[in-house]
């Protein structure tokens, strides 16, 4: 193919002879040619193996039936959790804000040139 010294394209004027020359044989030759099926390249479809697996253990982690008294027990136990965490949340905000108000103290005191 030739180089044209005033484009970076190549051999842009053979390209156009050839389509000029052939493009319609080759358009008429695929027109004529017989159809070709099409093969489905679609596989049938194959559960993960890994979340059948995760399906499979939560189905068993799932909580058995149980008596009343079980029940119960797990309600206080539940809601003890829920105070205790309520409770340590005080804690740490009082903690929190007694650090605070130490830090500012001083923070005045250095102010003050004490």
């Amino acid at each position: 193919m030739a180089r044209t010294p005033a484009s970076s394209r190549v051999g842009s004027e053979d390209q156009l002879a050839f389509a000029l020359r052939e493009a319609d044989a080759l358009i008429a030759r695929a027109l004529a040619a017989p159809a070709v099926e099409a093969v489905s390249a679609a596989r049938p479809y194959r559960a993960n193996p890994k979340r059948l697996a995760r399906a499979a253990a939560r189905e068993q982690a799932a909580r058995p039936v149980s008596t009343a008294a079980q029940e119960a027990l797990a309600r206080s136990f539940a809601q003890a959790k829920a105070e205790h965490r309520v409770a340590a949340e005080r804690r740490r905000a009082a903690v929190a804000e007694e650090r605070r108000a130490r830090a500012r103290t001083k923070a005045k005191a250095r102010h003050r040139g004490r």
